[in-house]
């Protein structure tokens, strides 16, 4: 957005992002939410890990991402500042990733809720939400 069209761009391009992200959470039945269904399905996510819960790793927010986001663009000529932080599930270490480290794996990774997703891999080493651990840095 912003690469290609200033600030009007990115602006459009984030508001087509957060309605697709607010279209994925469409999927519940009227007047469920609270009932006991809800209930239940809460409580497996404290008894059952991601890893059996979803052993596929289905995870609808790379689908909208890939659809979304340029991220080979964004590594190349990225107009402004951009870092994400994802946990070293293994050393509970932040490792913040630079605009040209950028990919749809270390997004993946920041948004991983330990409870909902399994960890995400990149380059052998397994990550969890960025802000697990602590508030990411603000450079």
């Amino acid at each position: 957005g912003m690469r290609l069209a200033g600030v009007a761009g990115a602006r459009a391009a984030l508001e087509r992002l957060w309605r697709s992200v607010s279209e994925l959470g469409g999927w519940s039945l009227p007047g469920l939410e609270l009932g006991l269904v809800h209930a239940w399905a809460a409580a497996l996510t404290q008894l059952l890990s991601p890893y059996q819960l979803n052993p596929l790793g289905f995870n609808p927010l790379r689908e909208l991402l890939q659809a979304q986001v340029d991220f080979e663009a964004l590594q190349r000529a990225s107009p402004v500042r951009l870092f994400v932080s994802a946990t070293n599930v293994e050393t509970g270490k932040i490792k913040v990733f630079s605009a040209q480290e950028l990919s749809l794996d270390a997004v993946l990774a920041s948004a991983c809720l330990p409870n909902l997703f399994p960890a995400q891999e990149i380059g052998g080493q397994y990550y969890w939400d960025g802000g697990f651990m602590g508030n990411p840095a603000i450079f």
